[in-house]
């Protein structure tokens, strides 16, 4: 890496991640949590092949339906998870990619070490408005990784709301099991302070 005082960040650049995020949550939208009698079509049309099996009887095909209901709820919990840690690794890659290619950093650089580069340049994450937030989101998808350990502890104590076990059970896993009480609200709300710390980045950065 050449000793390099100074980058900028353009506001292409910046658009582009941007207009990213649009398009993931508009996909969100769509397909993960779409209107409710799209839901209810489903379970109708299934309703409809479960009927055509003279077998099952009236109790049997109520059963399916309540299963398929449950199946349907869980699904759509894993996929909320997996579009929560999306949007993260999104974050964190176009900050990553910034210093890659404007400082020439080989990758494999943790994001701890990419902040201590930025705060190199007089940029603190810590001081945007947005940061909070932000960091909870990273919190959140470590412990959807990782489950219990300094992550899970650390985002019960500031946001106990999104657990469904007190802080001394074990939780062995959030993906296969429904352990995190996460909602669509989360989301939109990650979403959104990623777009606005991306807004208040400055476009040049100077080695202090």
């Amino acid at each position: 890496m050449e000793n390099i005082d100074r980058f900028e960040v353009t506001p292409i650049e910046k658009e582009t991640i941007k207009l990213r995020l649009l398009l993931t949550i508009s996909y969100f939208n769509d397909r993960v949590f779409p209107k409710a009698d799209y839901m209810d079509n489903i379970l109708n049309e299934c309703d409809k092949e479960i009927k055509k099996d003279e077998i099952v009887s009236n109790d049997d095909r109520k059963w399916w339906k309540a299963l398929l209901s449950i199946e349907i709820i869980e699904i759509q919990y894993r996929m909320l998870l997996m579009f929560i840690t999306l949007i993260c690794q999104m974050y964190e890659q176009f900050l990553l990619d910034i210093i890659i290619k404007k400082l020439e950093f080989e990758r494999g650089i943790y994001f701890n070490k990419v902040q201590e580069i930025y705060n190199e340049y007089g940029f603190d994450f810590k001081n945007m408005k947005s940061w909070d937030k932000i960091n909870e989101l990273r919190l959140l998808v470590n412990v959807i990784k990782h489950a219990d350990g300094n992550s899970r502890n650390e985002l019960q104590n500031i946001r106990p709301d999104l657990f469904y076990d007190s802080p001394s059970d074990t939780i062995n896993n959030t993906i296969n099991d429904m352990k995190l009480n996460i909602t669509s609200k989360d989301f939109f709300e990650y979403c959104s302070k990623i777009i606005e710390f991306i807004n208040d980045m400055p476009g040049c950065f100077e080695k202090e």
